[in-house]
C-alpha cells in the first residue's frame, strides 16, 4: 500500500496570528487606542449635553451616552498608553 503525506492544514490561531501582525493590527491598535481615550474623555460631555437636552429627550441622551462609553470601554480595554 503506498501512503501519501497531506499537510495539516494551519490552525486558526496561526493564521489570525499572521493577519493580526500586519496592517490590520495597526488599524486594530488604533481603534483601541481611540476608544480608549473617548472612553477617558465622554464622561466631560455628559453634563453639558445633558443640560441642552430639553426634559423628554434628557433620559434617550443620557441613556445613548452610557451605550457610547460602554461601548469605547469595551472595544479600549486592551489598549496601554
Amino acid at each position: 500500500m503506498n501512503r501519501r503525506t497531506v499537510p495539516l492544514p494551519t490552525p486558526p490561531s496561526e493564521s489570525l496570528r499572521r493577519v493580526l501582525d500586519g496592517p490590520l493590527g495597526s488599524v486594530l491598535a488604533t481603534v483601541r487606542g481611540l476608544a480608549f481615550w473617548a472612553t477617558v474623555v465622554l464622561p466631560l460631555a455628559y453634563l453639558p449635553v445633558l443640560s441642552l437636552v430639553d426634559d423628554q429627550q434628557r433620559l434617550l441622551a443620557l441613556a445613548g451616552l452610557v451605550a457610547v462609553n460602554v461601548c469605547c470601554l469595551l472595544v479600549g480595554h486592551d489598549y496601554s498608553p
